[in-house]
């Protein structure tokens, strides 16, 4: 999500694309998307946003720009049934062609809810051929990308997938979507895998492309001024799979070892009582602070100021049995020169092997509290990790060289 000028990197072959993700630029969930599709725009691709749904308002300092560029319509809005109507009149053998692979649901509920996106899929079908789009992308192999399937085949234009983590897990007609998309990109290895397995052999398979930022300029090394207390975030929405009860544990136990130490948690989310509650029975009121969802400018000059000491993500497997992708927020603070700890959950692994942070079990709070103490004591361990990680992030996580292979992928049809 950090952003930087890429006019001196203009495509020839310039193309009118819409993006679909499940609300951006509405909501908090899906900052991560903005800067790939800032970085299409600014190189002189005609950028549209589709969301599947509309609510959330805007959240994020960077989404400002986007509405402009943006096409909302609720799901059952006038305009939407309208058009939807329009093209099941005019265009039976299309329509229908086009939502026979919907009947391939797993389950009855997840045939409701991608009955529930026709509509506006036809809506969105009929405005792409009107505006001349010459291609359609989706965020999220769920009900997004099934939203973007429908609209793509309706209006005669490719479409393509960028699958996540919990899209994976769901598997909402991954096959077809396969089968009918021009490329399916994962974000990490292990999603690719298990993207594969739902997909099966004979049909395309996935592409590993990661979520890229812009590393700033290298900077100085920051100096920590003498006794001030070590000072840790966490910026993750308030969920069960980002880990914070175990994080609020081991800042308990270093406080107990006499350590000076601090945390700031950035995000909202369902999960903030229960989280203040546990501060107040750990007797960790005043070292944690609940700085709510910070814009994301905000966020990355902290960052880059040094503000924080270092950054700490314990994810784990929900009961629901959502985890993670590769976390954006870690590779923001790696590119701007913050060391992280955090568990072996999803993707995170291919992120910080090879010592470009520390790496723990999940739910291992006796293992998470000797990584942050290391990050604290070792001086040499500190900077070498910092080093490690740039060098990580400028080599497969550059945002220039994935938007080119995006490029790629829109302009040539294989990523």
């Amino acid at each position: 999500m950090i952003q930087a000028g890429f006019d001196d990197e203009i495509d020839s072959q310039l193309m009118r694309i819409v993006y679909i993700a499940k609300k951006l630029p509405y909501g908090h969930e899906e900052a991560f998307v903005i800067p790939e599709l800032m970085a299409l725009r600014a190189r002189g691709h005609d950028m549209h946003l589709a969301p599947l749904q509309i609510s959330g308002g805007i959240r994020h300092d960077d989404a400002q720009t986007l509405e402009e560029i943006t096409w909302p319509a609720a799901l059952l809005a006038p305009e939407v049934l309208g058009a939807a109507l329009l093209e099941c009149l005019t265009r039976p053998v299309v329509v229908l062609r086009a939502l026979a692979p919907l009947l391939r649901s797993r389950t009855p509920w997840l045939l409701f809810k991608n009955l529930a996106s026709v509509p506006k899929a036809l809506w969105l079908a009929r405005r792409c051929r009107a505006a001349g789009v010459e291609h359609i992308h989706a965020h999220w192999g769920a009900v997004p990308g099934t939203y973007a399937m429908v609209a793509a085949s309706v209006a005669g234009v490719p479409f393509s997938l960028t699958c996540h983590r919990y899209d994976i897990a769901q598997n909402n007609l991954l096959p077809a979507k396969a089968r009918r998309a021009s490329w399916i990109r994962a974000i990490d290895r292990a999603g690719a895998r298990e993207l594969a397995t739902h997909i099966g052999p004979g049909l395309p398979q996935p592409t590993v492309l990661h979520m890229g930022v812009v590393p700033p300029p290298p900077s100085p090394p920051r100096r920590r001024p003498a006794g001030a207390p070590w000072r840790f975030v966490i910026a993750a929405r308030l969920v069960e799979k980002k880990g914070h009860r175990y994080l609020l544990q081991a800042l308990a136990a270093l406080r107990k070892q006499g350590r000076s130490v601090v945390l700031d948690i950035l995000g909202e989310g369902p999960l903030q009582g229960e989280l203040e509650h546990q501060v107040r029975d750990l007797g960790l009121e005043g070292l944690v602070t609940f700085a709510g969802t910070a814009p994301h400018a905000t966020f990355l000059q902290r960052l880059i100021a040094g503000d924080w000491d270092a950054m700490a993500l314990p994810s784990i497997v929900a009961r629901d049995g959502d985890k993670e992708g590769i976390p954006v927020s870690l590779i923001e603070a790696m590119a701007c020169g913050l060391p992280v700890v955090a568990t072996d959950n999803g993707g995170i692994p291919e992120l910080l092997d090879g010592g470009a942070g520390l790496i723990v079990p999940e739910c291992d709070v006796e293992a998470l509290t000797v990584a942050m103490a290391r990050l604290m004591d070792d001086v040499a361990l500190h900077a070498e990790v910092i080093a490690k990680a740039r060098q990580r992030i400028e080599s497969e996580y550059d945002l220039k060289a994935i938007v080119d292979r995006l490029e790629q992928g829109f302009t040539r049809g294989h990523l």
